[in-house]
């Protein structure tokens, strides 16, 4: 696999990951308005800020791919190593589920609202 190709793949990964994210912070807006009892509020914070979190640690990594994709970033060597590009897609697969599990737990959060 060359630099461009993986370059691609992290970047889509990562993509996904913000279109999960995204989703959650715009699902969130109505659920921060209900009254919900203290316990659920504190829970929603911790939620927004791990979502926040998520985002904005994926905005420079996206900037790198699509920068090796489009741009002119060149490496010393066309070649990856194993570890390097086994630790890119570990961090990429991992922001991706981290970001799928939150948004799972704001559908959880959003049915259980609208069953009360």
């Amino acid at each position: 696999m060359d630099i461009v190709t993986a370059a691609i793949f992290l970047a889509l990964i990562r993509i996904g990951s913000v279109a999960f994210i995204t989703s959650v912070l715009i699902t969130q807006i109505p659920l921060l308005k209900a009254h919900n009892d203290f316990s659920t509020r504190v829970t929603q914070y911790i939620l927004l800020s791990l979502a926040l979190v998520i985002l904005l640690g994926n905005l420079v990594p996206i900037v790198v791919d699509l920068g090796t994709v489009f741009g002119d970033i060149r490496r010393s060597s066309a070649v990856l190593n194993t570890v390097g590009i086994g630790y890119a897609f570990s961090n990429a697969f991992t922001s991706l589920f981290s970001a799928g599990l939150v948004w799972g737990m704001y559908r959880l959060i959003a049915l259980s609202n609208r069953r009360h």
